[in-house]
Order: structure tokens, then sequence, then C-alpha cells
């Protein structure tokens, strides 16, 4: 199994402290097998190394271009990457790319689907998207809002009302 060092990553080919898009790309390839749970734990020191570091990714023009590939990863449809669609949510609301709040909300329920129980609480890992469209606050409304009104599934409506409580509570300073 190979560990990705997010200090590495960002030294490797650059002689500053800032990450890059490949870097980060890099790690995610090196971690889009997570079936293990030795394996699952390496990505999540990697992305948790990641959260850490994430005011590193500086440069502007890196950053439109990793929001652009996480957004395709994200749209994607190919079957069977759900790991890597997962990564890609988390990354978008880690990096705060608002471009990729419309895919977010077109991959709401990415994720575990056994917590679609009806008195079920989304936790923290377990929602990808619905997390990252919390991160983003106020600015992720219009297109939650979107989809609660576009809608009759009760579970999309129910989780849609959530994330929209979770977002201004979050702004009131309840949560």
């Amino acid at each position: 199994v190979i560990v990705f060092s997010i200090a590495a990553a960002s030294m490797a080919g650059s002689d500053t402290n800032s990450l890059s898009c490949a870097n980060i790309m890099q790690g995610l390839k090196a971690h889009s097998k997570s079936d293990t749970h030795q394996e699952l734990m390496d990505r999540q020191k990697w992305m948790d190394d990641l959260w850490g570091n994430q005011s590193m990714l500086t440069n502007e023009t890196e950053r439109t271009q990793l929001a652009k590939e996480l957004v395709q990863i994200l749209s994607s449809d190919k079957p069977n990457d759900d790991n890597d669609k997962c990564a890609a949510a988390y990354l978008i609301g880690l990096f705060q790319f608002k471009e990729g709040i419309k895919a977010l909300v077109n991959n709401f329920f990415l994720g575990s689907k056994a917590a679609l129980e009806p008195d079920s609480m989304p936790v923290e890992g377990e929602w990808p998207a619905q997390n990252a469209l919390i991160k983003f606050g106020e600015s992720a409304l219009p297109e939650v809002m979107g989809l609660i009104e576009s809608t009759t599934d009760s579970y999309a409506l129910k989780f849609g009302a959530r994330v929209v409580l979770s977002i201004k509570g979050q702004e009131d300073g309840a949560i």
C-alpha cells in the first residue's frame, strides 16, 4: 500500500511549500482503491493531512484546474467509482470550490445507502456531498432549495431540509 505523504507531495518538483493540482490528483489516484481496512485508514490519513494543509493551495491556476478535475470525477457516469466520487465531494467542500455545488447536488445521496433509515442522522463522512454543501453555507442554498422544490422523493426532502437547517443553524451560531 502506498502511503501518500502530503509533505512529500507538496515538495515534489517544487521549491515552495504549496500544494498543486497534480499532487492532489496523484494522491487521489494512489488512494482510489480503498477496499481493505488499512487502505481506508491510509485514505483517511491522506484526507486528514489535506485538511490540515488546505491553505497551501494558493495558486489560482492550480485551484481552478483542481476544481475542474474534481467536478469531472463527481460528474462521471463510470460504474463503481463511488470511492473517487466521495473523495471528490469531500475535496470540493474542503477547498470551497463553488463551481462544484451543482455536481454535489446531483450526487446528493452519494455515500452510505444504509443510512436511509427513517430516523437516521447523517454523520460526518457518511454523506460527503451533503456535508460539502453544508460547508458552503448560504451559497449552496439556491441549489439545495432547487432540489427540494423539484422532488417528491421523501428522502431528498428530508435530507435536503437537514442540509438547509444545518446551514441556517451554522450561520445563526447554533451548530
